[in-house]
């Protein structure tokens, strides 16, 4: 069985707010990469840099609906399909779907599947306090994480 993420939060901004906040580079390095070399348009082939984590990822989008829906390839060796889906929810908010597909099976898939949940609900809770609040999570909230059940030797010391 193949591993899928999935997310759907809601954002108090209309569709197409929430829309450009993704496509936009200027507007995405407010909340989740630090820096892309463009905006997501059909076919283009960008760059996500993410300098925490110490990697650059190349981005491939294979489909766009403006306002509703964006697809695209992403990551290095093993690539996996990322769609994003744009729903009306009330008069001024938006439902963000995120499915990752292709994440791989057995115990690699699930570990997979468990990381990517984890960094689609950073992405989408940065967006979300970004665009409804202006305060950018990023700054300084962001460093080096630890895998799921792996405690930092930091925590350990203050259990004991």
């Amino acid at each position: 069985m193949d591993f899928v993420a999935d997310f759907h939060p809601r954002i108090a901004r209309p569709p197409s707010e929430v829309f450009e906040a993704v496509v936009d580079p200027d507007r995405m390095t407010r909340y989740f990469a630090d820096a892309a070399t463009g905006r997501l348009v059909p076919g283009a082939r960008v760059n996500w840099r993410f300098a925490e984590f110490g990697v650059e990822i190349p981005v491939e989008v294979t489909a766009v609906e403006t306002g509703r829906r964006l697809v695209f390839l992403w990551g290095g060796a093993r690539r996996s399909e990322v769609e994003m889906t744009f729903e009306p929810c009330g008069e001024d908010s938006a439902t963000v779907g995120v499915v990752e597909r292709g994440l791989g099976e057995g115990a690699a898939g699930l570990a997979a599947c468990v990381g990517q949940a984890q960094g689609w609900t950073h992405m989408i809770l940065c967006m979300k306090a970004w665009l409804e609040y202006g305060i950018d999570l990023r700054a300084g909230g962001v460093g080096k994480l630890t895998q799921v059940g792996q405690p930092t030797r930091e925590r350990l010391n203050k259990i004991d």
